[in-house]
């Protein structure tokens, strides 16, 4: 997730403020696609581990 900030904001620095807000846009839905995944990634971990305790 720092790195596609990073490389955001670098991308930000050359881009009219037209295209920065288009890119914010971008980065915030790449951003919640990530932690929504890891969070149904963690959900499914646990569930196996709950299986296998019982």
């Amino acid at each position: 997730m720092v790195t596609i900030v990073f490389s955001a904001g670098a991308e930000a620095l050359d881009v009219s403020p037209e295209q920065r807000r288009q890119l914010e846009e971008r980065l915030v839905l790449q951003l919640r696609m990530i932690s929504k995944g890891a969070y149904y990634w963690y959900r499914r971990e646990q569930e196996k581990m709950s299986h296998h305790s019982e």
